[in-house]
């Protein structure tokens, strides 16, 4: 074989390497191209499912604020009424074993238990990321605003519960036990009227700033969740 023709055979040779090499990138490209492809699919599939994990969350929470602040509001106006009962000219020791006695009801209302489940599932598994960082941020007040509020929550309920165990251990209830009948009648016969108005006073004062300050927080709460939502709807 000539020089020429092994030159021509190298040629072709050179091009046919260099084709398969060409080819072998272009594949390589073409995988990672689709690998990243898919990658963009399942995240934009996994924020999608966690963003209506999260607006459903915060829905939940706000029907419970709504329900709830709607019987706080109630059960502050029924302290009022008390209130204003014994504040009159005739209010009188029947006046306070009455209401007492026949209507009062210690117990404080249920409070909202928000819902964090998708929240911190989403820090375990290190996915925050797939939230915008303006939504987050909002969340963040959001979650801020909901420990704030069952800080002050526990506090006050401790100081509820204090007075309470004061007052039940000294006066009976009228959805007791023993809650009618001549039994009942002469559990509240020779009852210290001072002594049951300042127990009683302290009690339901105490009630009333518990129900008043859940009210103020649930109000920002649902605020800042409307707000949440919103940005979540929209990223």
């Amino acid at each position: 074989m000539d020089n020429y023709s092994k030159i021509n055979s190298l040629r072709k040779y050179l091009f046919y390497a260099l084709g398969e090499i060409v080819l072998i990138v272009f594949s390589l490209f073409l995988a990672f191209q689709l690998n990243d492809l898919n990658e963009r699919n399942k995240e934009k599939k996994l924020r999608g499912t966690y963003t209506r994990l999260l607006i459903k969350d915060y829905q939940t929470d706000l029907e419970q604020i709504r329900a709830a602040r709607t019987q706080f509001l109630r059960e502050i106006q029924l302290i009022d009424s008390y209130g204003i009962r014994l504040g009159l000219h005739y209010g009188s020791q029947d006046t306070i074993i009455k209401i007492v006695g026949y209507e009062y009801n210690p117990n404080v209302p249920p409070f909202v238990r928000y819902n964090n489940t998708t929240l911190e599932t989403l820090k375990e598994t290190g996915h925050l990321e797939l939230i915008s960082s303006k939504t987050l941020k909002q969340i963040n007040t959001v979650q801020l605003l909901q420990n704030e509020q069952q800080l002050y929550q526990k506090t006050m309920l401790d100081s509820h519960t204090r007075l309470l165990e004061s007052y039940l251990s000294n006066y009976p209830l009228k959805n007791g036990v023993l809650n009618k009948g001549q039994l009942y009648t002469l559990l509240w016969e020779d009852i210290d009227s001072r002594d049951l108005l300042l127990e009683f006073n302290a009690l339901i004062t105490t009630t009333r700033s518990v129900l008043t300050n859940a009210t103020f927080y649930y109000d920002k709460i649902e605020v800042e969740t409307t707000k949440a939502i919103e940005l979540l709807q929209n990223q």
